[in-house]
């Protein structure tokens, strides 16, 4: 359904983990949520809802990447730890983890180091 939806602008949120007594069962379906791309989750208590938001919190890691790349006077391609990132693929990409960490938040993940691309 993903690769319908959402190439043509309609994002997806996973559908409900009806489990309330297994926590770590329901990081790992929250763990593959984030990674297939669906945008939030379904939850049926409230105790779920602190696991969610973590699950979607944006690493600051990620977060410098994508801010690379936006950057005002990043080169057209470029190599950013290690990997070759290129404005043309990777913006729409970019903008998506921006919004994401405007949403719902970043976490320190230890490997931020963000300097302006020139």
């Amino acid at each position: 359904m993903l690769s319908c939806f959402v190439p043509h602008g309609f994002y997806l949120t996973a559908p409900v983990f009806e489990y309330l007594d297994q926590p770590m069962l329901f990081m790992q379906e929250l763990n593959r949520d984030v990674n297939l791309g669906l945008v939030g989750k379904t939850v049926i208590h409230p105790s779920q809802i602190a696991l969610v938001q973590q699950a979607y919190f944006v690493p600051l890691s990620m977060l410098d990447e994508a801010q690379s790349i936006l950057h005002s006077e990043a080169k057209a391609v470029f190599k950013y730890n290690n990997t070759m990132l290129e404005l043309t693929i990777h913006r729409a990409w970019a903008h998506e983890v921006v919004n994401c960490a405007e949403v719902f938040g970043t976490i320190n993940d230890g490997h931020s180091d963000y300097k302006p691309l020139l």
